[in-house]
């Protein structure tokens, strides 16, 4: 979340990551502020993410701007709908050690599980027979 000195929220980073290590971050102004409303961006993929999914797609940003919590949804497109959903809610916590200590045990397990979901749903999608995209032999852009 980027803000003018006003802390009017003018500009949006996305930090997509995937399971091969690789980073790309899309960069989209806010056009008008947001009086407090949710902000609704729109994005061409232009990073491999998954091998589950082509290049092919839209995601549809909705972001709450941050104030006691963070709300995110991306939902990915293709010409004929919806193809994925992800959402992610976090509350703000105050900066103690007690926090700290919590989210230094907790944190490492819970990318352990994710990872492990990963792997647990790409295994259920491959035995369907879904279609299985390879990665791109150039890379792109970190930045769109």
């Amino acid at each position: 979340y980027c803000e003018d000195r006003s802390g009017r929220l003018v500009l949006l980073i996305y930090e997509v990551r995937n399971t091969f290590g690789e980073m790309h971050s899309y960069v989209r102004p806010v056009v008008d502020g947001t009086g407090g409303r949710p902000v609704r961006q729109r994005q061409d993929k232009a990073f491999h993410v998954s091998p589950f999914l082509g290049m092919d797609l839209r995601y549809h940003f909705r972001m709450v701007p941050p104030a006691h919590a963070v709300k995110i949804r991306i939902l990915e497109t293709d010409a004929t709908g919806p193809v994925l959903a992800a959402t992610f809610h976090g509350r703000k916590r105050d900066l103690t050690t007690r926090h700290l200590f919590a989210a230094f045990f907790a944190l490492p397990l819970v990318t352990v599980k994710i990872y492990g979901g990963i792997l647990v749903e790409a295994a259920r999608l491959w035995r369907k027979g879904v279609p299985f995209h390879p990665h791109p032999k150039s890379a792109a852009r970190p930045l769109t």
